[in-house]
C-alpha cells in the first residue's frame, strides 16, 4: 500500500506553498489519532534547504543537498543517519547474517525449522523463486463522492470515501486547489527524496513482510480527484485505524538550525554498522 495521505499532504502541501516564496520557510502542523490512542500532533518545517518532521517520539530531518536522513529519537536523545553509504554497510550487514541463519537451517529437523518460523514470524530470508510468475497490477482505486462544502479547519472540502477493489481503504477530504497557494514547481525536490528513500531501501535484502513500491505523492489512480488533502481517515478490516487532519498552514523565517542535528543528541550504535 502506498505511504499514508498525512504524508503526502505535508510533501504536496509543503511542495506548492515552498515554491511561492523561494527563500521563506513553512509550517505545517496537523494531528494523528490512531484507534484506542490520544491525537498526536505533527509539525513539519521546510524550506530549500529540507524537511523536518516532529513528533512527540522524536524527529525526522532530510538535508536536502546532502542527500541524507537524520533520525532523532527524543525519548534516548539519540540519533541515526540514514544515506547511500550507511545503507550499503547495512545491507551487507543484514546479508551476512540472513546467510548465517540459512546455513543454520539446512541443519535442522522439519520441526525446528517450524518453531523458528513461528518464532520469526514474516521475517524469515525468502528463498529466490525459480521462475517468479509477472506481478499482477492492483485495480485502480475508486473514488466515491460523499458531500460538498464540509468544513475542516478553515477550508471547505469535498468529502471522498475511496475503494480498492470494491472494499473501503480511507476517507479523504478535498480542499480546492486554489484555496490553498498550491504551486507544483518544487514538487520534485521531494520527489527526488522519496525516490532516493526508495534507492536506500531497495538494497536491503528481502524477508517475508518486505515491500517496496513507489513513493506517492498524489491521489492513485485514472478518476483520482483534483485538491490538495487536509483529511484522511483509514480504513483496516472495515473499522477506522488512524486519521490524520491539516491544522495549520503558514509561512515562517527558519533558522538552518531546523535542519540539523538537534544539540544534545548523541549518535546511536546501528546494528553491525557502529556509530555514525
Amino acid at each position: 500500500m502506498r505511504p499514508s495521505l498525512s504524508t503526502a499532504a505535508f510533501i504536496l502541501l509543503a511542495s506548492g506553498l515552498l515554491a511561492t516564496a523561494a527563500q521563506a520557510g513553512w509550517i505545517i502542523q496537523g494531528t494523528q489519532t490512531d484507534a484506542g490512542s490520544a491525537p498526536q500532533a505533527q509539525t513539519t518545517f521546510l524550506d530549500p534547504r529540507g524537511l523536518r518532521v516532529e513528533s512527540p517520539e522524536g524527529l525526522v530531518i532530510f538535508q536536502a543537498a546532502e542527500k541524507k536522513f537524520i533520525m532523532a529519537d527524543a525519548a534516548t536523545k539519540t540519533y541515526q543517519i540514514m544515506d547511500r553509504d550507511s545503507m550499503k554497510r547495512m545491507a551487507g550487514a543484514m546479508g551476512a547474517a540472513m546467510k548465517e541463519m540459512e546455513a543454520a537451517m539446512a541443519q535442522m529437523t522439519p520441526e525446528q525449522k517450524a518453531m523458528m518460523q513461528q518464532m520469526m514470524g514474516g521475517s524469515m530470508p525468502q528463498a529466490p523463486a525459480a521462475a517468479p510468475a509477472p506481478p499482477v497490477p492492483a485495480p485502480a482505486p475508486e473514488y466515491r463522492k460523499l458531500a460538498e462544502g464540509v468544513a475542516v479547519g478553515p477550508w471547505k472540502t469535498t468529502h471522498y470515501e475511496v475503494l480498492q477493489a470494491g472494499i473501503k481503504e480511507s476517507e479523504i477530504w478535498l480542499a480546492a486547489p486554489g484555496d490553498l497557494p498550491i504551486d507544483r514547481e518544487l514538487i520534485q525536490l521531494f520527489q527526488e527524496m522519496g525516490q532516493f528513500f526508495e534507492e536506500m531501501t531497495a538494497s536491503l535484502p528481502k524477508t517475508g513482510t518486505a515491500k517496496s513500491e513507489p513513493w506517492s505523492l498524489a491521489l492513485d489512480g485514472p478518476s483520482a480527484p483534483s485538491g490538495i488533502p487536509v483529511k484522511e481517515i483509514v480504513y483496516a478490516a472495515g473499522a477506522p485505524a488512524t486519521s490524520w487532519e491539516l491544522t495549520r498552514a503558514e509561512r515562517a523565517e527558519l533558522d538552518a538550525e531546523k535542519f540539523t542535528i538537534p544539540a544534545g543528541f548523541t549518535p546511536a550504535q546501528m546494528p553491525g554498522l557502529g556509530t555514525p
